[in-house]
């Protein structure tokens, strides 16, 4: 855990720089790593009999500012999410952000524009929110990450990104 904060900040602190496709992709290399060596403890907690778990993997960003300095692009960050089914929830705080929110879709996640303290507070209410089983089921996959296009592609659907 002290790695992976270490990790974080070292990304964070680029003297203004922000590195946020390389945090989302070390989030998510995190999670995988902190899922399979607690896959024992996970399955028994989701009551899972075959060892195997039904635990969630979900990396929530919140941000204010748009990447400047990573060196993954967003497109494999979206497609090793994807590979790996980890969920992306996005919470621009400086407006929208295209390309999270089509990452966000990419990866069966939301994106939640927040416009005022009253709003951003509230969201964290919402039962969806917080709880990824509690959200409606996707009728369709989403498209597949194969390159920078096919993440492009998913800009222009904004049906997935909601006010608060």
């Amino acid at each position: 855990m002290k790695n992976f904060i270490m990790n974080l900040l070292d990304l964070m602190l680029h003297k203004g720089s922000t590195s946020l496709y390389d945090a989302i992709y070390e989030a998510a290399l995190y999670l995988q790593k902190y899922a399979s060596e607690n896959s024992t403890q996970l399955s028994k907690s989701t009551n899972n009999d075959d060892g195997l778990s039904d635990c969630i993997l979900r990396v929530f960003v919140l941000t204010d500012g748009e990447d400047n300095s990573s060196k993954k692009p967003a497109w494999q960050v979206a497609q090793y999410l994807q590979s790996n089914n980890i969920i992306l929830d996005v919470f621009p705080l400086a407006g929208r952000n295209d390309k999270l929110q089509a990452m966000a879709s990419a990866c069966s996640g939301l994106t939640l524009v927040v416009t005022n303290e009253e709003q951003g507070l509230s969201l964290f209410e919402r039962e969806a929110v917080l709880h990824v089983q509690s959200r409606e089921k996707q009728e369709t996959k989403p498209i597949q990450v194969i390159d920078s296009k096919t993440l492009d592609s998913l800009i222009d659907k904004r049906v997935e990104v909601q006010d608060v």
